[in-house]
């Protein structure tokens, strides 16, 4: 018997209130209409075998699994990115890099070079290549399983022909000076032993990610250690930075310019950009 999809939303939506989970609402349509596979729950009957496989995911979210690692995808900047269990997921606090990146390079910038260090998902790379049609990237990151994630992104967001893809521990792999114009990164930043009070949430995503060391800053010293060949005269290098750690990463970055710091939607030091002259 077919089951009235509103009745089998206001049901999730009714579970995830009583847990008081944030947002139950967008969460429960999301998840419906991810179970339905269309974008508007409203227009269809939900089939007995659905309603369970809504109300098995409505629980899981209950139980503190992200909605974006439910149903395979995250929104980011103007695009959509597939997202899994491999990658840590795309999150709004980091579109200040993408906002500070366009201001710095012009719309019609030509035969320029993208480092992406530490790629994930590929989101911060692939939105900036949508933005920037002209330029080419390189996206490396230590973990082939995320890598697998990238190139699926590349491949959606139409710009695998830009983009190559290293399988490496930082800079290990990249040939000693590749004057690039623009490195990006964003390193795990969170100390070790803050990991284990971090959000259920967040828990979900992949430990390499978040892992900056004991002070939270050992990705960035390794950075910091290797960058200088890879900068062509004048490139730029963004870092997106935990809160409060903007002082303890300008003065591992001595090595270059300190440019300008981009603050977050609630006011925090997110980004540092960085010249070398």
């Amino acid at each position: 018997m077919e089951l009235r999809s509103e009745d089998v939303f206001a049901e999730g939506v009714a579970i995830l209130r009583k847990e008081k989970i944030a947002s139950a609402t967008t969460a429960a349509r999301l998840l419906l209409c991810f179970v339905l596979g269309t974008k508007d729950f409203r227009a269809h009957t939900v089939s007995p075998a659905d309603a369970e496989r809504f109300r098995t995911l409505i629980v899981q979210h209950k139980a503190g699994c992200p909605v974006s690692k439910l149903i395979g995808s995250r929104a980011f900047w103007d695009q959509t990115f597939y997202v899994n269990e491999n990658v840590l997921d795309p999150r709004p606090d980091s579109e200040t890099l993408i906002e500070a990146v366009l201001q710095a390079i012009p719309e019609n910038t030509t035969s320029s070079q993208i480092l992406d260090l530490g790629t994930g998902s590929g989101c911060l790379l692939g939105t900036l290549l949508v933005h920037r049609p002209y330029m080419r990237g390189i996206g490396v990151d230590c973990s082939l399983q995320a890598l697998f994630v990238a190139q699926k992104n590349a491949v959606r967001l139409g710009t695998a022909n830009r983009t190559h893809f290293i399988c490496s521990n930082w800079t290990a792999a990249l040939a000693q000076k590749h004057n690039f114009e623009v490195i990006i990164s964003n390193p795990p930043y969170i100390s070790r032993r803050d990991i284990p009070a971090l959000p259920k949430s967040v828990l979900y995503d992949p430990l390499i990610a978040l892992d900056g060391g004991e002070d939270g800053l050992a990705c960035y010293r390794e950075i910091a250690s290797s960058i200088m060949p890879l900068l062509c005269h004048k490139g730029q290098l963004f870092l997106e930075v935990g809160q409060g750690q903007q002082r303890a990463v300008k003065k591992i970055f001595n090595i270059l310019r300190y440019a300008q710091s981009y603050k977050d939607l609630s006011g925090r030091v997110r980004v540092l950009q960085f010249i070398k002259e």
